[in-house]
């Protein structure tokens, strides 16, 4: 087989790419379509079937929002480009939420804020430390009410709690110079590999 023929095949049957925005927020989206799909029923809101001179109220079905929080590397390893980079897709995150807010924790080795938002550039980012996210997820899971979803911008040089959050989805977009291998990060991580020249 020739060079050239070689090289078509391999680049026809290479496999398409997909970029890490549009990956992140696929599994935002899934992740806020399986909270929505929970639904269930609740006599804060009256059945839209309720029969006439029928003495009895039956519930109404009731679609819960997502709760998102973001959690925020602010370590040393992680600079201002890469933050910046990355905040309108922090943005883009909280919109799948309840009135397109959330909280956003900005955590080194402590965590330096965690409020709620509804947009991510008023956030200060401190820190500049070392990487210990154990203490912003714990942070994150003294919340109320927790998070659905809880998306984790971090270059994965930390240590990781033993297990996820109880009833949270985490999302993980790997970035920055001194970013992990993907395989280091907890198997119940959704892991977005973002490159460092995109």
């Amino acid at each position: 087989i020739s060079g050239s023929l070689f090289d078509f095949a391999v680049e026809t049957l290479a496999p398409p790419t997909i970029s890490w925005q549009s990956r992140l927020r696929e599994y935002a989206r899934n992740a806020a379509e399986y909270v929505r799909g929970q639904g269930d029923y609740s006599y804060s809101r009256r059945s839209r079937f309720q029969p006439d001179g029928c003495g009895v109220i039956y519930p109404g079905s009731v679609t819960p929002i997502p709760e998102v929080s973001i959690l925020v590397d602010t370590s040393g390893s992680m600079s201002n480009e890469d933050i910046q980079r990355l905040l309108p897709e922090a943005q883009a995150c909280l919109r799948s939420s309840a009135g397109s807010m959330g909280k956003v924790c900005v955590c080194d080795t402590k965590v330096h804020s965690l409020k709620t938002v509804t947009d991510v550039r008023t956030i200060k980012m401190g820190g500049r430390g070392g990487t210990d996210l154990r203490v912003g997820f714990a942070a994150i899971g003294k919340v109320k009410p927790r998070p659905d979803i809880l998306v984790v911008f971090t270059d994965g040089g930390t240590y990781w709690p033993a297990q996820a959050l109880r009833g949270t989805r985490t999302i993980v977009a790997l970035c920055g110079r001194c970013k992990v291998n993907p395989d280091s990060v907890p198997s119940w991580c959704k892991v977005v590999d973002i490159p460092n020249n995109k």
